[in-house]
């Protein structure tokens, strides 16, 4: 009995240290944690709600796949507690500074639009440091976001967030095919899986480029650099002033001036500033003041006479402005509204003459980008018959054109050369058929967002 009862007092020592050991195993190891993550709104030119039903569908997947979700609400209140605009939250810059205060691990974006006929969903997943982990591009004829795919771009997320391969089960829904999915890899490189060619150039599974190889040509590494999330073509938002540079020629007798300085300010913003459709956040308002200063004017020829003028030019127009995704990546820009330029003598002379072109008037716009900061427009459009005014009894019509260069910097600083051309035909009882034409050299700088 007294070797069988220490034999049974050790084995319970025994079970006791053991389970003793389990409970502080499990106590003192340190908790799996989980990756916190928010979804931002998705902006949607699909004209079909896709971003809003594909972004609550991938919220979903998420949370099924155990990750952290940051509501987008207390995302967009730090966001402007940091004094960043909303529609700025998606940027690199401003998940820098936002992922730190909530401990977020990323911040997945999102875009829906129709192209060709097809609606194309961008999907993309930036780290806590704003560079883009994954980047993946669904295509579909309908305008619906499915639960496989969606549970596809959660699973990419999670495996990318915690630094692993996805696990595989036994079950056929865990080693099914993945969705379709067409990936866009950047300008300058081409897709991945293609072994013909160097290591530097290639992408990886999730979107991203591949390590990075420094036998790689310089130049071909700033390509893919350069080429990586440039501002659109158009601005959805623009501020911009700064001088300008006037010559005039026109009537009977000539009356000229020779490059009299000014001030122009222009503006525009579109609806997409507030609105995700394509059916109205394309739609937009537009605006430009130009005054002169010390401005003298003479006759070309006959007369040593000088006077005096004042110069004022002002538009107010409404425009349509439609993206698309061809090479150089151009847009265009239907624009219709009523504008006037007045140039006002003080002289005595019954030779001078002063005038107000006031009227509606047509436009048509192209703007291409040459460079990720570099683009060029170009402007025609048509003065509808109107009224010269002043001193002219007679109506007018006449023609513009415009051609400028553009540059971005920061994503958000423009600086911008442009040249102006506005010639009016005039039928006047005094001086005939003649025409005025007014030139204008435009440097301004200003402020842009997307």
């Amino acid at each position: 009995m007294g070797m069988d009862g220490m034999k049974l007092n050790s084995r319970k020592s025994l079970f006791t240290f053991v389970l003793l050991g389990i409970v502080l195993v499990l106590f003192l190891s340190p908790p799996t944690q989980a990756q916190t993550v928010v979804v931002d709104l998705f902006s949607d030119r699909s004209r079909k709600r896709l971003g809003k039903s594909a972004r609550k569908a991938l919220i979903k997947a998420l949370d099924r796949r155990g990750l952290r979700l940051v509501p987008h609400s207390k995302y967009v209140r730090t966001g402007r507690s940091l004094r960043i605009r909303g529609a700025d939250m998606g940027r690199a810059t401003a998940i820098r500074k936002i992922a730190p205060r909530l401990r977020l691990n990323g911040v997945i974006t999102g875009e829906a639009k129709r192209v060709r006929g097809r609606y194309q969903l961008t999907l993309r997943l930036r780290g806590s440091r704003g560079r883009v982990l994954i980047k993946k591009v669904f295509r579909s004829r309908k305008a619906s976001f499915s639960r496989q795919k969606a549970n596809f771009m959660a699973g990419l997320v999670v495996s990318k967030l915690r630094g692993k391969a996805p696990r595989r089960s036994g079950s056929p829904a865990a080693n099914a095919a993945p969705p379709r999915v067409e990936e866009v890899p950047a300008r300058g490189r081409p897709a991945a899986g293609n072994s013909s060619v160097p290591a530097w150039a290639r992408v990886d599974g999730d979107g991203g480029p591949a390590s990075p190889n420094p036998t790689a040509p310089p130049s071909a590494r700033r390509t893919v650099r350069s080429r990586r999330g440039a501002p659109a073509t158009v601005a959805d938002l623009i501020l911009q002033t700064g001088p300008s540079f006037h010559f005039r020629d026109g009537l009977k007798p000539p009356h000229s001036a020779q490059l009299v300085p000014g001030m122009r300010v222009n503006s525009h913003f579109f609806l997409a500033n507030f609105l995700g459709s394509s059916a109205l956040g394309n739609l937009g308002l537009a605006g430009m003041v130009d005054l002169t200063f010390g401005q003298e004017y003479k006759f070309s020829s006959g007369s040593d006479e000088v006077w005096t003028t004042t110069q004022l030019q002002w538009q107010a127009e409404v425009v349509y402005r439609l993206e698309t995704d061809w090479p150089l990546r151009p847009a265009f820009l239907a624009r219709a509204g009523f504008g006037s330029l007045n140039n006002s003598h003080d002289s005595d002379s019954s030779l001078v003459k002063s005038v107000s072109y006031t009227g509606a008037y047509l436009a048509a716009d192209l703007w291409l980008t040459l460079h990720r900061n570099l683009r060029a427009g170009l402007s025609a459009g048509f003065l509808i018959p109107g009224s010269a005014g002043e001193d002219l009894d007679a109506s007018f019509w006449g023609l513009t054109a415009f051609a400028g260069l553009e540059s971005c910097f920061f994503d958000m600083l423009t600086v911008g050369l442009g040249y102006d051309l506005s010639r009016y035909w005039i039928d006047d009882q005094n001086m005939g058929a003649v025409n005025d034409t007014y030139q204008t050299v435009i440097l301004r700088v200003g402020y842009r967002t997307r």
